[in-house]
């Protein structure tokens, strides 16, 4: 048994031998067959390029027999020595022993069937093993390994890996090239351009951004053409200064992109796309602050919003693919905080906010939103009027009035002030919104009266009215006062022009807002803040009013209802209070009913009215504005003159007194300095005048006087000294009497200045009753042409239907000629405007009437809206007839002014206090109609001029039409003196037409409207024939009774052949206008034809 022991021992020593050897072999031929397989396979990719496909069937193919021979050559074997698995058994050792020696098969095959037998008897079993382990005991069982396959094997493996190494030492690169290219079998290689693909640019790109893709080359031959290919798609790419570019408009996705020219490919490249930041949306909600007791509120944060000042906002925003938000304001940054799926942060709001929101990622992309702008509603300062009376008996001060606010009034005072600086508070009666106060306590010589609102941001703010002037003021600080609030009052008008261009640029915003299509939360707020502005604005106007009026009345009492100052005061008043804000009352009111159902059709409708209503304001502040710096100035040029005859009385005094002293003169003389440089005060502000007065202040005697006045100080002083004793001699020349003579010299040359200034002052008011009077008929003509050629083309329009483009654009040619002529009278009738308050305050109305339907009819009839376009014409003409007629009004007025302003006194009469007979009148006439015949003829006079372009007639006169003026102003005085002499006589020379005395006043308005036509001339030939007639009838009257009759007889048959042929060319010229005449709108055709009844 021994024996067989050692036989099983043997077979499994052969077995771990056996496979020792096949797996050094196995891994020989593995090691060979990878490396030689490899090799090929690298060098046939270098030089053939293989598609992706065969490459993929390569590497399987070459995968799959690698894993083959690895499993039979290393793996196998491994198994069967570590845990036997697959190892060769007992009986194939046997063949493979048999192999050598057949017997020696057989054997081990006896034995190995002796030693697997059951049947056998056991005795007689171990009896054959021990017989065939005897047998087998000198047979060598390892000489049937053969260890030279391990050396074939080695030589296999040796000649492909020794050959591979020798090329690779000399050309590695194509070896390494092309394992990389075989093993990257995913991309397919083309052969080696013969330049260089040079990509610029960074592959990683933001969502939905573009991407440009550049490429240039360079090597030894140069592509003209380049195509760049992302997946199946082939785009020819654009050449630009060497260098090939095309963009990808919007990159979503992530995208392989190569290159190919003259049939050579790039490498391929990996476009990597970053996601980006979005914003999904955002709320916004708004607390106000509790003082003003508005509820919170939201609104679509993408929009601009308008919000009370002090409040506390919260953004909430849903972005994708941000990792952080933050909000950028003009001073800092804010970080919003992430909660509940949501960007959320908050910020109290006191001044307008621009800011961005900027959503970032970790990847490095950012997305910044446009400006957001947050527009804040100040809390405005309470608004306050008041009114008050003093009683002229008890001296009791009664106030009343009322206190408003946008949000709510919190207490109303009355401060009380007295001269020595001591002041007081005391509460008011009543309501804040109808207060009253009565003052019976003395000693207090001012007040004021203030509103003060809820304000809990910056505190209460205050308005306060006054401080109102308690009487008890002497004349010169009551004047002052009064002036003061003159000046107030222009600031006041310039204060509210600037708060009308903020409501100006309100609108602008909204209608703006309006075009760009904002939401309705954002449209309605502005409709609220605009509301409010066109409020504020009312209530400044009215206070306005009423202050003005407050002040007229002061100016009564102060100057008299007699002073012609205070009644243009009275005028302007007038003049204000019909400058009426009715229509705008009830736009507010109709946005205030209907507020947020308005659409928007209607809101530009009513927006339309709105700003013609202001543009309206805007005119009648700006004419008030000049109108008070005029009245200003004429009202300092009185007081002037007024001061200047206070201190000539006081000269004269002085001068007539034996006891005046030094100082009293010095006084005078400092006053006198203050009136001069008081009138150089008046000359700078009427300079400031858009249309500075024609006054002149008389400079040069003032220094004369005040040279003369200075010198009588002087006498004095050297008097003074003499009485004294201080002068060792008595100069005669230092007495007071040649004190005197010099203070009555003084005294004088004062007389002169005051008889200057009101020289100037009746010249100047003459001038300027002409000058505007010429300058009114000149816009009368000229608007009446206008609205006959507005009714020319009116006519035109609607008796032709459908006519063609050419004959549509030819109507809006003459539609937008006569805008830009109206545009000249509309200056010119303004300028007049602002310096006369005789025209009536809807003249504004008019002109702005005028400039929209003008406006209006030429845009409808570019959209060919003829109906409409002919409405708006028929609009314009009607507004032009009442601007006509206004200025026709006008003119009436101003004539029966300076009718007024002529000399009643001023008739020369004869020595002996007789007045003149009728031949010293005639020839007075005369020689009045003389000089007028003779400036009737002088260039610039005659009929027809004048009549043509307003520009040429408003501010840029000739110089011999402002050196007539006086002439004119001497004209009209001395034929009202002859019309007065005639009254006086009680000769009115009527022969059953028109009296002698109505065709003088008719001399009188053409000389003050510089109408020298011919019917002017005629009607001095019937003027002489009347005052003949009249002549004659006196001098009959001293002759008898015969010589009487036959005298009157003659006369009387000549006077009468001498009228019939005036009448009859008289009759004839009237025909001649009656068909000559031009065509006239109906109101004018009406007139003309009234007159020619006559």
């Amino acid at each position: 048994m021994e024996g067989s022991k050692g036989l099983k021992v043997q077979l499994d020593q052969y077995r771990s031998k056996f496979h020792r050897l096949a797996l050094w072999r196995g891994l020989l031929i593995w090691l060979g067959i990878i490396v030689f397989s490899l090799a090929v396979l690298a060098l046939g990719e270098y030089f053939l390029y293989f598609s992706t496909t065969i490459k993929t069937a390569l590497l399987v193919i070459w995968v799959g027999i690698a894993a083959y021979f690895t499993w039979i050559h290393f793996v196998k074997h491994v198994l069967a020595l570590s845990i036997g698995l697959g190892a060769i058994s007992d009986r194939q050792i046997a063949v493979r022993i048999g192999r050598e020696d057949p017997s020696v098969e057989d054997k081990l095959v006896n034995y190995l069937e002796l030693m697997d037998s059951r049947t056998i008897a056991p005795d007689y079993l171990k009896e054959l093993i021990q017989q065939k382990t005897s047998e087998l005991r000198n047979v060598d069982l390892f000489s049937s390994l053969d260890k030279s396959r391990v050396v074939r094997a080695a030589w296999i493996a040796g000649v492909p890996t020794v050959l591979l190494m020798t090329y690779a030492a000399f050309d590695s690169q194509t070896i390494v090239e092309g394992s990389n290219r075989f093993f990257n079998y995913r991309t397919a290689y083309t052969p080696k351009a013969p330049f260089d693909f040079i990509v610029e640019n960074d592959w990683e790109v933001e969502k939905g951004k573009s991407l440009t893709l550049k490429v240039s080359v360079r090597g030894s031959s140069i592509p003209q053409a380049m195509s760049v290919r992302i997946g199946d798609e082939k785009i020819p790419m654009q050449k630009t200064n060497g260098q090939f570019e095309w963009t990808i408009d919007r990159v979503t996705s992530s995208k392989e992109v190569y290159f190919e020219a003259m049939g050579y490919l790039s490498n391929r490249y990996e476009i990597a796309v970053k996601d980006v930041p979005a914003l999904l949306d955002v709320k916004v909600a708004v607390f106000p602050p509790n003082y003003t007791g508005r509820e919170y509120f939201e609104y679509n944060g993408s929009q601009d919003a308008l919000i009370p000042e002090g409040s506390e906002v919260v953004w909430m925003m849903r972005w994708n693919a941000a990792d952080s938000v933050t909000f950028l304001f003009e001073d800092n940054a804010n970080k919003a905080d992430y909660q509940e799926g949501l960007w959320r942060t908050e910020r109290k709001i006191y001044d307008q906010e621009r800011y961005q929101v900027q959503g970032s990622n970790l990847n490095g992309s950012s997305f910044k939103t446009g400006y957001y702008q947050l527009n804040v509603l100040k809390d405005a300062r309470p608004i306050i009027e008041v009114d008050w009376a003093q009683d002229s008996v008890t001296g009791f001060v009664y106030v009343k009035g009322n206190a408003s606010d946008d949000y709510r009034v919190s207490s109303v005072f009355v401060t009380l002030y007295s001269e020595s600086g001591d002041e007081i508070r005391r509460a008011v009666n009543g309501s804040h919104s109808n207060f009253d106060f009565v003052l019976s306590e003395s000693g207090w010589s001012s007040f004021s009266v203030t509103a003060v609102d809820n304000d809990a941001i910056h505190g209460g703010k205050s308005t306060t009215a006054g401080p109102f002037r308690i009487a008890g003021l002497d004349a010169d600080q009551r004047r002052e006062d009064l002036n003061n609030r003159d000046r107030e009052t222009v600031e006041n008008i310039e204060r509210f022009q600037q708060r009308q261009q903020e409501a100006r640029e309100m609108r602008e915003r909204l209608n703006q807002r309006m075009i760009e299509g904002s939401n309705d939360w954002q449209m309605n707020q502005m409709r609220q803040q605009m509301q409010q502005q066109q409020e504020q604005l009312m209530n400044q106007w009215n206070q306005m009013k009423r202050e003005l009026e407050r002040q007229n009345q002061e100016r009564i009492l102060n100057d008299g209802e007699e002073d012609e100052l205070t009644q243009k005061r009275e005028q302007l008043q007038e003049l204000l209070e019909n400058m009426d804000t009715d229509k705008l009352e009830e736009l507010l009111k109709e946005l205030e009913e209907e507020g947020e159902n308005m659409n928007e059709d209607k809101l530009r409708d009513w927006m339309r009215q709105v700003e013609r209503e202001n543009q309206r304001m805007e005119m009648d502040a700006e004419r008030m504005e000049e109108l008070m710096k005029r009245l200003n100035v004429e009202q300092q040029l009185n007081d002037v003159l007024e001061k200047l005859e206070e201190l000539q009385q006081r000269q004269q005094e002085l001068a007539e007194s034996e006891t005046d002293t030094k100082s009293e003169q010095d006084s005078l003389n400092s006053d006198f300095q203050e009136l001069m440089e008081d009138m150089q005060n008046l000359e700078e502000q009427n300079d400031e005048l858009k249309s500075p007065m024609p006054f002149e202040l008389p400079q040069e005697l003032g220094e004369e006087t005040e040279q003369s006045m200075q010198e009588s100080s002087e006498e004095l002083e050297k008097s003074e000294q003499s009485e004294a004793g201080e002068s060792e001699q008595s100069d005669s020349q230092s007495s007071p009497q040649s004190a005197n003579e010099k203070q009555q010299k003084s005294s004088q040359s004062m007389q002169k200045m005051m008889e200057s200034m009101s020289s100037s002052i009746m010249a100047m008011q003459m001038q300027m009753h002409i000058e505007n009077r010429e300058n009114l008929r000149r816009i009368l003509t000229n608007l009446v042409h206008l609205s006959e050629d507005q009714e020319d083309l009116l006519m035109v329009e609607g008796e032709a239907q459908n006519s063609p483009d050419a004959v549509v654009v030819s109507w809006m040619r003459e539609q937008q000629d006569m805008r830009k002529a109206f545009e000249v009278v509309d200056d010119s009738l303004m300028a007049i405007a602002n310096r006369v308050p005789e025209i009536n305050a809807v003249v504004t109305k008019w002109i702005v009437q005028v400039r929209e339907e003008m406006d209006r009819s030429n845009a409808t009839m570019s959209e060919r809206q003829m109906p409409q376009a002919n409405s708006s014409m028929r609009e314009s003409m009607l507004a032009l007839n009442e601007l006509a007629n206004l200025i026709d009004i006008t003119m009436d007025q101003i004539q029966q002014q300076m009718a007024a302003a002529m000399p009643g006194n001023q008739s020369c009469e004869k020595p002996g206090g007789k007045s003149p007979s009728m031949s010293n009148m005639r020839m007075r006439q005369q020689q009045l109609s003389q000089q007028m015949q003779q400036m009737g003829q002088s260039p610039g006079n005659q009929e027809g001029e004048g009549e043509g372009e307003e520009g040429q007639g408003e501010g840029q006169q000739g110089q011999g039409e402002r050196g007539d003026a006086q002439q004119i102003v001497e004209m009209i005085s001395r034929q009202a003196q002859i019309r007065q002499m005639l009254e006086e006589r009680g000769s009115t020379g009527n022969n059953g037409n028109q009296s002698l005395q109505e065709l003088l006043e008719e001399n009188e308005r053409d000389l003050a409207r510089r109408n020298f036509d011919t019917e002017f001339f005629e009607r001095q030939k019937e003027i002489e024939v009347r005052m003949l007639e009249l002549e004659e009838a006196e001098r009959l009257q001293e002759q008898d009774e015969q010589r009487e009759s036959e005298t009157g007889s003659r006369y009387q048959e000549l006077r009468d052949d001498y009228l019939e042929e005036f009448l009859r060319n008289q009759r004839n010229r009237r025909e001649n206008i009656r068909y000559e005449t031009p065509l006239l709108t109906p109101y004018y055709r009406e007139r003309s034809a009234a007159y020619l009844r006559r």
